[in-house]
């Protein structure tokens, strides 16, 4: 008898109650989550700071992806002109025969008054036009380096672009080195320019 009392006393000591168990664990969760709670709401607080300092305001009208007014004019100070110079240039200097009226148009869109009509001239002269289709032109135009731009004034800037010219036609291939010098000004964002900056002047020579 006393054997069999002293093996039941080992096995309720060794009993492990399952109620304490759920419970312990059901505490451990709670701690954990109040924590991810915690988180959360920092990184809330985080966020709302960082973005309440550098606020852009955009309106977007019935035509997206393309027309983009900005309303908040420091969103200008966030453009790449750098980028915009390269757009710019590709647009209007590479092209053939089927893409020439397309890309000089888009090309005169980031152009200002003063010089953007001589250019939609240019793309609607039926004879130009039919020279480059009989002759079966490309033209193609590879940035080698940009130098910084130089203020002019406070809307107003100019720089320079190196870069490798090349024309292709059915008779020659020709290659040629040049140098580029765009005086671009900061504008308004429009439908058609949402970059905020225009070409003004351009002016090509051979280096």
């Amino acid at each position: 008898m006393n054997g069999l009392g002293g093996e039941h006393v080992k096995v309720i000591e060794n009993f492990v109650n399952p109620i304490a168990c759920l419970s312990s664990a059901n505490n451990v969760l709670k701690l954990i989550t109040f924590i991810l709670l915690v988180i959360i709401i920092i990184l809330s607080i985080s966020l709302y700071v960082v973005s309440s300092k550098n606020q852009i305001v955009v309106a977007i009208n019935d035509s997206l992806p393309i027309s983009l007014n900005i309303i908040d004019d420091s969103i200008a100070n966030l453009i790449n002109y750098k980028q915009f110079v390269i757009h710019f240039l590709s647009c209007l200097y590479n092209w053939n025969p089927d893409t020439f009226y397309d890309q000089t148009i888009k090309a005169t869109n980031l152009m200002g008054n003063n010089i953007r009509k001589d250019y939609i001239a240019l793309a609607t002269d039926k004879a130009y036009i039919t020279n480059i289709i009989n002759y079966r032109i490309t033209n193609a135009f590879q940035v080698s380096r940009m130098d910084e731009k130089s203020v002019i004034s406070s809307n107003v800037f100019k720089l320079v672009v190196y870069g490798t010219k090349l024309r292709i036609t059915e008779f020659i291939d020709r290659t040629t080195e040049v140098a580029i010098v765009l005086t671009i000004k900061t504008i308004p964002a429009t439908k058609n320019n949402i970059w905020g900056l225009e070409v003004i002047g351009i002016e090509e020579g051979e280096v």
